[in-house]
């Protein structure tokens, strides 16, 4: 009698049997059961930040509205305009050094009077926090920055000049669009004009109705005789770069319909 054959009978019986275990398991926890879910491993210094007294600065895009838009700016701020700074790190103590004042919180709103322009103002923030030795050996909670601001009057935003490029993903050759302005006898920068926003057309221009900071513009106000452009203008961080979002009249003579171009360039004096 071949004395194998019940063994291998018993080898089944036993892996059947291990089948059914694992069939009828149902242990999260535990790696042999078909509905094991693995453990979530939780990076404790996955959110982890150094401190940091960076800070990003606003400006008021126009003066004495209840309601106002905060747009960042970079070298240049207006005179007599509000500027607000806030910290980026949150949950920490602030210490702003402007001028001859301190202030003690995240953000921090002030203006700079007419007599400092052309001055370069530092603006120093100072954050300290407890240290995070766990997750940054080599913090020890305390950053300090500082960023120098000129003040401007608003007649010499870094804004105005002549600009060399093209509408975006519209087939048209480059042509110049140029921000300018013109005495009126009662101010310095009194008529506004915007010129060559209609390429091989007759120059588009306004006067009055806009708002502005030193790199950004919004103009809403026209000359009768022109394709009454609405939209905005801003320059990037290095002051060259422009992207001017407006649309204007398809038909001078009509109000309606308006067609939308995105003009990309650099300025070019």
């Amino acid at each position: 009698m071949n004395k194998q054959f019940p063994l291998f009978l018993f080898a089944i019986v036993v892996v059947l049997s291990c089948n059914r275990c694992k069939e009828e398991c149902d242990d999260a926890t535990n790696p042999e059961c078909p509905n094991y879910v693995a453990p979530v491993v939780i990076n404790p210094c996955e959110d982890a930040e150094e401190t940091s007294a960076d800070f990003e600065m606003y400006q008021h895009l126009s003066p004495g509205l209840t309601i106002d838009t905060l747009i960042e700016f970079y070298n240049y701020c207006l005179t007599n305009r509000d500027i607000t700074l806030r910290a980026s790190q949150d949950n920490a103590n602030y210490h702003w050094i402007i001028g001859a004042d301190d202030y003690y919180t995240q953000e921090v709103t002030f203006e700079v009077g007419s007599q400092f322009e052309d001055v370069e103002i530092p603006l120093t923030l100072i954050v300290t926090r407890a240290p995070d030795s766990l997750c940054n050996n080599n913090d020890n909670g305390v950053d300090t920055v500082t960023k120098t601001i000129v003040a401007r009057y608003y007649c010499n935003s870094s804004i105005y000049g002549k600009y060399y490029g093209t509408w975006e993903n519209e087939e048209v050759d480059s042509f110049v669009v140029e921000f300018t302005y013109e005495a009126d006898g009662s101010s310095f920068c009194g008529i506004f004009n915007l010129v060559g926003v209609q390429p091989l057309e007759p120059d588009t221009c306004i006067n009055g109705n806009t708002r502005r900071v030193d790199n950004y513009l919004e103009f809403d106000g026209f000359a009768g005789d022109c394709y009454m452009p609405i939209g905005t203008a801003q320059l990037d961080s290095a002051l060259q770069n422009i992207t001017i979002d407006y649309s204007i009249l398809v038909n001078i003579t009509q109000n309606e319909p308006r067609i939308q171009h995105v003009f990309k360039g650099h300025k070019i004096n």
